[in-house]
């Protein structure tokens, strides 16, 4: 469990994970990167009520959510994971022994995820899907195109493939220090399929009750995150192809980065927006590449009139 600055949220996240109906032993490891907001003191609390199933790690100074990940993955020692950020919550006390007697009765799978509810701060339901989690039951290295993931973070239940290679994998899951699932669900894919259980088993509080501001600052006037997201997913190709050894699809999501750019260069001129789009258009410069790019560029401007 990831915790920071979630003091609101995080008795409803720990309660959700203790009311699980199991056969079998559960650790509950729970990450406070250095909260300001008495999330820590929560965290200690629950570990003093719980001293055999709560495992707390209070951090002094803030490590960023992928070091806080990795922290805990290195210390745990179970045959299977689940992680939950400690602003969500699961639903359903038998989501753990679903997904394991899934994974247990398929050997085939390396892991399992399920459905969620998208709550906002107040915890009230949105209708919205994440355009980013795949609908899919089955799903496959080749599904991935950069960006999709088998399921949302708070739904992964996967077997401990760290157990044998850690080091191999550190460099993978670190590579960005605030983005893991990306990291993490490439990983997995390339270890084999990941089934998603048709069930809503938890929820999602999104950062924001207007998802389509949220877009608007991330894609269209914050192009630095945009630079950001395309680096890092340079990285994870480079990654995927070198160690490994996947076909992973990463074009897509490089298209969308690099549409997004062009379009914010376009739409907020400046020199800065303007570089930024001419770099990474240094680096993807296949002419099919950059045919289908300004093929939608021109259909989105003759829509126009």
């Amino acid at each position: 469990m990831l915790a920071y600055n979630h003091a609101p949220y995080i008795r409803q996240a720990i309660d959700s994970v203790l009311r699980q109906h199991v056969e079998f032993s559960v650790e509950i490891w729970i990450g406070d990167d250095a909260s300001t907001d008495g999330t820590g003191d929560i965290i200690r609390d629950y570990a003093k009520r719980y001293p055999q199933t709560i495992f707390p790690v209070v951090r002094e100074t803030n490590l960023g959510a992928t070091k806080n990940l990795y922290d805990l993955i290195e210390q745990a020692q179970g045959n299977y994971f689940a992680y939950l950020e400690c602003d969500d919550y699961w639903c359903d006390d038998f989501k753990l022994q679903k997904q394991i007697d899934f994974l247990e009765e398929h050997p085939e799978h390396i892991a399992c995820t399920h459905k969620i509810a998208i709550i906002d701060q107040k915890g009230e339901l949105c209708k919205e899907e994440i355009p980013w989690i795949s609908q899919k039951e089955e799903y496959s290295i080749e599904d991935f195109k950069g960006v999709i993931l088998p399921g949302h973070f708070g739904s992964i239940v996967h077997r401990n493939i760290f157990l044998s290679y850690k080091e191999k994998y550190k460099g993978l899951i670190t590579l960005h220090p605030f983005i893991s699932d990306r990291s993490l669900c490439l990983l997995l894919a390339s270890c084999g399929s990941i089934h998603q259980i048709q069930e809503i088993m938890g929820c999602y509080r999104m950062p924001t009750t207007d998802r389509n501001s949220a877009t608007t600052i991330l894609y269209e006037k914050n192009t630095q995150k945009i630079l950001d997201d395309y680096f890092f997913t340079k990285e994870l190709e480079k990654y995927a192809i070198e160690h490994l050894k996947c076909g992973a699809d990463f074009k897509p999501h490089k298209k969308e980065l690099l549409y997004n750019a062009i379009c914010t260069a376009l739409r907020h001129p400046s020199w800065c927006n303007l570089k930024i789009a001419l770099q990474m258009l240094r680096f993807e410069h296949s002419a099919e590449f950059i045919k289908d790019l300004f093929v939608r560029l021109f259909r989105k401007i003759t829509e126009k009139f």
